[in-house]
């Protein structure tokens, strides 16, 4: 799915992709933390994602984030391994349904002591 997006959605974009928040992109580009939520949500919408980690997902298969917005935070070069990249994604969707699953039992816990 190829999109259009505005030039603001794409400075937007390649700062999550760089792991910075709402507050921390808005302070950035001298907007509000309220404008940036916005935008992150126009660009889920048009990227047909539900969240962060899958926008990044999504733009990166697309080409749509420069070189610089995806790289290793550990410094390794993964441009050379694909099946490191697999891994990498098995290992989010895996981190994401544990997330959600401990978000549940806290929930939950959470309602019990109510």
């Amino acid at each position: 799915m190829t999109c259009d997006l505005t030039p603001r959605e794409l400075e937007v974009l390649q700062l999550v992709a760089e792991g910075l928040n709402s507050r921390a992109i808005g302070a950035r580009l001298f907007i509000s933390e309220k404008t940036v939520r916005c935008h992150v949500h126009n660009l889920l919408g048009k990227l047909g994602v539900p969240n962060r980690v899958a926008l990044v997902r999504a733009a990166t298969r697309q080409g749509l984030l420069e070189e610089t917005a995806i790289e290793c935070p550990h410094g390794m070069s993964h441009d050379n391994d694909p099946a490191l990249l697999v891994a990498i994604e098995r290992d989010l969707g895996r981190a994401e349904v544990h997330l959600a699953r401990c978000r549940a039992l806290l929930a939950s816990a959470q309602q019990a002591d109510s």
